[in-house]
């Protein structure tokens, strides 16, 4: 159990770097104070420019990747209780939480939809490639990345729902999506409305 435990830390603490907001710091600048004060890649790119929200992209959904990918089977073949995959599943929800809820920026975060990608792509290469496709087609067609996460971040679950995958990876990316859509509420509302800034 213990070291399950211990996984689960390590994963919300790797989650909780706040890799946007520190990689403006280091190039001088709070990117909370530009554009929606977001700590991503979509506003690190707005605040820092391409290439930087490109790095802060793969750095996001790397603290994602790994807990799943390295963390769980290292905690389940220590002895803890449980299956492979519960330990995957605990362990991505665990980075995702992390990343959303930063206690390096007083529990506020990112939105988790790179986090969030990571764990997926880590769980089911497959569900990722086609919410990867959702969200690129949704972008292409309102230009608006807030659409393309929110669709990416529905039609996963729903993916692995329909194909009856185990309950415990349903869950995670379920449990994913229903955070990455919370932490769009002002994003939801401001589309409503017809006041969300397109991309390009």
């Amino acid at each position: 159990m213990w070291p399950l435990i211990l996984s689960v830390f390590l994963s919300f603490a790797l989650g909780a770097i706040p890799t946007g907001f520190w990689l403006g710091k280091l190039l001088g600048r709070d990117i909370r104070e530009v554009g929606s004060g977001n700590t991503g890649a979509t506003n690190a790119s707005r605040a820092l420019g391409k290439k930087a929200g490109i790095l802060v992209l793969v750095l996001d959904a790397a603290k994602g990747w790994v807990p799943v990918v390295f963390l769980a089977p290292w905690s389940f073949a220590q002895g803890s209780v449980g299956v492979p995959e519960l330990h995957q599943a605990l362990l991505g929800f665990a980075a995702v939480s992390g990343h959303v809820w930063s206690p390096f920026l007083q529990f506020k975060g990112g939105k988790g939809v790179a986090t969030g990608a990571g764990v997926a792509l880590a769980l089911r290469p497959v569900y990722f490639l086609a919410g990867f496709v959702i969200f690129v087609g949704f972008l292409l067609l309102w230009r608006r990345v807030s659409i393309g996460s929110l669709g990416a971040a529905l039609v996963i679950p729903l993916i692995s729902v329909v194909r009856a995958d185990r309950p415990e990876i349903s869950v995670c990316l379920a449990a994913v999506s229903a955070l990455i859509i919370l932490r769009h509420r002002a994003n939801i509302r401001r589309l409503m409305h017809g006041e969300e800034k397109p991309l390009f």
